[in-house]
């Protein structure tokens, strides 16, 4: 577990983020450092969630400093004992 971080998806499911998935979306996204906090609330409370085509969810979240279209959108799975 370590330095782990949870929330609960707005359908209820725990989500794990774990460190090395985290450095791994900043190495990728680095607008997204300092943004963990959000990308979990956006899990928990988004304006809407849209099915991917690979069984994924997307979290949609408007916030002011998101990049250019002022959305936060975040890429999570509801799957085993834990969504990641």
């Amino acid at each position: 577990m370590g330095s782990d971080s949870y929330g609960v998806s707005v359908f209820g499911k725990t989500i794990r983020l774990t460190e090395e998935r985290w450095r791994h979306v900043e190495a990728g996204h680095p607008n997204l450092r300092g943004w963990k906090a959000q990308v979990l609330e956006a899990v928990s409370d988004p304006d809407f969630v849209v099915s991917g085509r690979h069984g994924e969810l997307l979290a949609v979240k408007s916030y002011p400093g998101a990049e250019k279209s002022g959305f936060l959108v975040v890429i999570y799975r509801e799957a085993g004992k834990d969504g990641f």
